[in-house]
């Protein structure tokens, strides 16, 4: 059966009508979770920091590493913070951490630090790069994290470290150089804030009093300027 002319705009019309609707309604759900987000944000921070041992604070006792410090800075009486990291965690490891946790809330505030095991470990700026940005997609498509505001922290230079001192620090700056180009690009690529504190870490390689009892780590003292840089771009990013 074929149908006339006048038939056949009808259902364009008909099909064009409802697919608009349908779009509005997306839209205006889509709307609706922005709205309720930012009513969130604008009531409580809810923080969830990515990492390894940088992130948990390896060597150090109790909440000093930079993440808790930093939301001790910047809560209110309602906010929460929440920490993926473990020491040895390279980015494909966070990545799998990521999916074998349940979250239970929307964050409004992510910071991500990784890749120095990356580095450690041999693996190419290639598949760093793919992990990388697997890793920041990963993000923007989980239904609690893909409205937050994100910072990614640069990846400090271990080899300016007394136990940086056995290995060969030219190589390891190059390479840590390298992976945070990468991550910097990423970030550009992405509209995410990028912090460089690679220069900070490399700011007294033999002083073992910015490091911790394993000479690798960094102390409180380094965390405390890595924070000087970090605490006000973040609160900057919130506004």
């Amino acid at each position: 059966m074929s149908l006339s002319y006048k038939e056949i705009l009808f259902l364009s019309l008909t099909l064009a009508f409802f697919s608009a609707c349908r779009q509005d309604v997306e839209i205006e759900e889509e709307q609706n979770i922005i709205n309720i987000f930012e009513e969130e944000r604008n009531n409580a921070l809810s923080f969830l920091a990515l990492g390894d041992s940088y992130s948990v604070g390896e060597g150090l006792e109790g909440e000093q590493n930079w993440p808790e410090r930093l939301f001790d800075s910047i809560k209110k009486n309602e906010d929460t913070i929440k920490i993926i990291a473990e020491t040895g965690f390279s980015t494909n490891e966070l990545i799998q951490a990521i999916d074998n946790v349940v979250l239970e809330k929307r964050y409004n505030l992510i910071s991500i630090q990784i890749g120095v095991n990356d580095q450690f470990r041999g693996n190419s700026t290639e598949l760093f790069k793919q992990d990388f940005q697997k890793l920041v997609q990963r993000i923007k498509e989980n239904e609690f994290t893909k409205w937050a505001s994100v910072f990614v922290v640069s990846i400090p230079d271990w080899g300016a470290t007394p136990f940086g001192s056995s290995w060969d620090r030219i190589r390891v700056t190059n390479e840590i150089d390298a992976f945070n180009r990468i991550i910097k690009g990423v970030c550009n690529t992405n509209n995410i804030l990028y912090i460089d504190i690679t220069q900070l870490s490399r700011r007294d390689p033999n002083n073992w009093i910015f490091v911790t009892g394993d000479g690798l780590h960094p102390s409180s003292l380094m965390y405390g300027l890595w924070l000087n840089k970090i605490t006000p771009l973040v609160k900057e990013l919130l506004k």
